[in-house]
């Protein structure tokens, strides 16, 4: 690619992550990241990757933002000057054709959910795609490059699976003992980190025949019916280890990327599009290492799914701009702005109304399902607890803990009749949401015209409306 193309092309792209991003209202993950690092000890946050499954770097980075007192968008920011490194080597170092390297960019994943939504995503991305740029040049600077992976490693569990596929075909490539030991301390730095501890949350195995479509689909073709998405993905990934079949360290990275990545989606979670995208990177990577793709129909068919995906992603752009991603936001700044922030304010369930937080400095909700005061969540077994407590259940909790001084109560669901419960809807959010469609909101106050029979009969269902 034409080096003046190359940064005009990179000119556009930040100028659409900018202007994404600006837009962009966060969800309760990526509020949980914030409100620990702005509000936690330096012990808390390290001991957050035995529960939440995220290493230290990603907090390490928030951190110094959080605490100084910059605003929540510097959060976002962070993360889209990762994913802005991410396409620069994209577009100044992968053997791909033009084509590809414009679709790469303006992907679903890369144009969207690793760009705008600020995870540790991004920052694990652009150090695998480092590592990549680096490949060529392993032997010159191996021990620079085993760095690179071991740090790749740390970073979220996916980036996890790739990197260790890469260090093992290094590993075996040069049979020395310094990187394999480089190599070694990122895998067990990685243990450490997120091995779990006593009291941690259950993680139920999950049903492969159901999981590993959904990702397949989910990483080629996002938010398109199921089958062709799945189609989509074999095909191309059958086109693409046809195309490498003679390239033994590539179709190794490629067999092992996705393999091991099932693995995880299967026996430990699958949370969606942004897990899923790591099938698309681990092809992008086996295909980097080999120098390019050219096979024109394996090219072809990549090209294919990733023009779709960059459909889906002008799609998302769109709503983002014209809609809400999470309600978070309007139901904060009502609260703010009526001055509810000064009063006692219960809320229910806890992980979507921990999403209102950052926007309100000061504040904390009493979470009913902990039965505690808080901001940022335990991710341990109480907050199980917590996500089973019924809505009726949660209610009634606020209502004994607060008796008779003034509060409130938020939800992520309509009360039903809430006159005949005792309360009045203060407000309700009212703005399209595209994103996180349980990140809608009601708040209430109580009337005091609620007497209880001493029997716990809920009345009505509480349910998100449709």
């Amino acid at each position: 690619m034409n080096r003046r193309f190359a940064l005009g092309v990179l000119l556009l792209y930040v100028a659409v992550v900018a202007i994404v991003a600006a837009h962009h209202e966060p969800w309760r993950d990526e509020a949980d990241s914030w409100l620990l690092t702005r509000d936690g000890s330096f012990g808390e946050i390290a001991q957050r990757a035995h529960y939440g499954g995220f290493p230290i770097p990603w907090y390490a980075l928030v951190t110094p933002l959080a605490k100084s007192g910059l605003p929540y968008a510097s959060q976002t920011m962070l993360n889209a000057l990762f994913a802005i490194a991410a396409a620069t080597l994209v577009l100044f170092f992968a053997p791909f054709s033009r084509t590809t390297k414009l679709l790469v960019l303006f992907s679903y994943y890369l144009g969207f959910e690793y760009s705008a939504i600020a995870r540790p995503y991004a920052l694990s991305i652009a150090l695998l795609f480092a590592a990549a740029a680096f490949h060529p040049r392993r032997n010159e600077r191996p021990i620079a490059y085993a760095l690179l992976l071991a740090l790749a490693m740390n970073v979220n569990a996916q980036a996890f699976v790739l990197a260790s596929v890469l260090a093992a075909v290094f590993v075996l490539e040069r049979r020395e003992w310094k990187t394999f030991a480089i190599v070694l301390a990122g895998v067990v730095a990685m243990f450490f980190q997120v091995r779990p501890l006593p009291g941690g949350q259950r993680i139920a195995t999950l049903h492969a025949f159901h999981v590993t479509p959904t990702a397949l689909a989910t990483a080629f073709l996002p938010t398109l019916p199921q089958t062709l998405g799945v189609i989509a993905g074999i095909v191309v990934i059958g086109a693409v280890a046809w195309a490498l079949r003679s390239n033994a360290a590539a179709l190794l990275v490629l067999l092992g990327s996705i393999g091991g990545l099932l693995l995880v989606f299967v026996f430990l979670w699958l949370g969606g599009p942004r897990h899923a995208g790591f099938l698309l990177i681990g092809v992008l990577l086996a295909i980097w290492i080999a120098g390019g793709l050219e096979n024109r129909v394996a090219h072809v068919l990549l090209n294919l799914t990733l023009a779709v995906s960059c459909l889906v992603a002008m799609r998302t752009w769109q709503q983002e701009i014209t809609m809400r991603f999470s309600g978070s936001r309007e139901m904060a700044l009502f609260i703010r702005e009526h001055g509810i922030d000064r009063e006692p304010i219960a809320a229910h369930n806890l992980t979507q109304c921990e999403a209102l937080l950052p926007y309100l400095d000061g504040t904390k909700f009493w979470y009913a399902g902990l039965r505690e005061w808080g901001t940022y969540l335990p991710w341990d077994h109480t907050m199980e607890r917590a996500l089973d407590t019924p809505y009726p259940v949660a209610v009634e909790l606020a209502r004994a803990y607060f008796r008779e001084k003034p509060w409130h109560l938020l939800l992520n669901v309509e009360m039903p009749d809430p006159a005949r419960n005792g309360f009045r809807l203060v407000y309700a959010t009212h703005e399209p949401v595209f994103g996180v469609r349980d990140e809608r909101y009601w708040l209430y106050e109580p009337t005091g015209l609620y007497e209880p029979t001493g029997l716990y009969e809920p009345t009505g269902l509480y349910e998100p409306r449709r």
